[in-house]
């Protein structure tokens, strides 16, 4: 079993081959567009997709009604 964050990232590089990094908490612009690049640079569009975009907005909107704004564009189209 793995005990700590070191021996994940291990085992992250074996299995990808580079490490995955945690997404920027928040949903500003500047947020949402620094999660996209970092998730571009570890692959998630490797196929034409847009991946990346979508995984960077349902961040953001998780912030965003964690904060209880309510405020991104997401959680007033949802509700």
């Amino acid at each position: 079993m793995v005990s700590n964050e070191d021996d994940w990232k291990i085992l992250q590089i074996a299995y990808t081959g580079r490490v995955k990094m945690p997404l920027a908490k928040g949903y500003s612009q500047k947020s949402i567009s620094k999660n996209i690049s970092k998730l571009k640079e570890e692959g998630y569009d490797a196929k034409g997709g847009k991946q990346s975009v979508a995984i960077a907005l349902q961040t953001a909107c998780k912030s965003c009604k964690k904060a209880g704004k309510g405020k991104c564009e997401m959680c007033q189209k949802k509700g």
